[in-house]
């Protein structure tokens, strides 16, 4: 059983769970990832991410909105991907900042899903999806672009990718493009 989390900025916050201590509670309490998404979707958030995945291969990604969680579960295995924003449905609208943060999670997603491929093609040999996630980190260009270095200050600080076949985590240790990948393997 696995978690990985994001950050994301709150303003004027409600009453709810900080994400750290929700991930602490799911790896003390979980083993599977129906248990988990059960405890997620029955507490307030404070908002940010969540990706967990189980040994059966089940996985789900979770948008801890602040006025409920957002979650894709795929119980049969399979992939399911976010950048570090939340499910662009979540991001609020009615501003230019707001609508540019849309934009943009919108086409990061697009970005990595397309480096994993979709769920009706035959899954990708680890090695060969590696590279392709590899290369793609090192450019910066387009708006989907994955590896960030924005003027106004947001900046990508490391990646990482869990595979549950093989069970594999890949890390960068520091912006993508720049810093020397980490693999480990169980």
């Amino acid at each position: 059983f696995a978690v990985v989390d994001t950050a994301v900025t709150v303003a004027d916050t409600p009453p709810g769970i900080f994400r750290a201590f929700l991930l602490d509670g799911l790896l003390g309490r979980c083993t599977t990832v129906a248990e988990a998404v059960d405890i997620i979707e029955s507490v307030p958030h404070l908002g940010g991410t969540a990706t967990i995945a189980d040994a059966t291969g089940a996985i789900a990604v979770a948008d801890l909105a602040t006025d409920g969680a957002v979650v894709e579960h795929v119980p049969d295995g399979g992939t399911v991907c976010r950048t570090n924003h939340f499910d662009p449905s979540t991001v609020p609208g009615g501003s230019a900042e707001n609508d540019a943060a849309r934009s943009n999670s919108l086409a990061r997603l697009a970005t990595i899903s397309g480096v994993l491929g979709t769920s009706t093609e035959a899954p990708r040999p680890w090695p060969e999806f590696r590279d392709s996630l590899c290369d793609r980190m090192l450019t910066h260009e387009g708006p989907g672009a994955l590896c960030k270095h924005d003027p106004s200050g947001s900046l990508t600080i490391s990646t990482t990718v869990y595979s549950c076949s093989p069970p594999t985590m890949l890390t960068s240790m520091g912006p993508g493009c720049e810093s020397p990948w980490t693999e480990w393997a169980a």
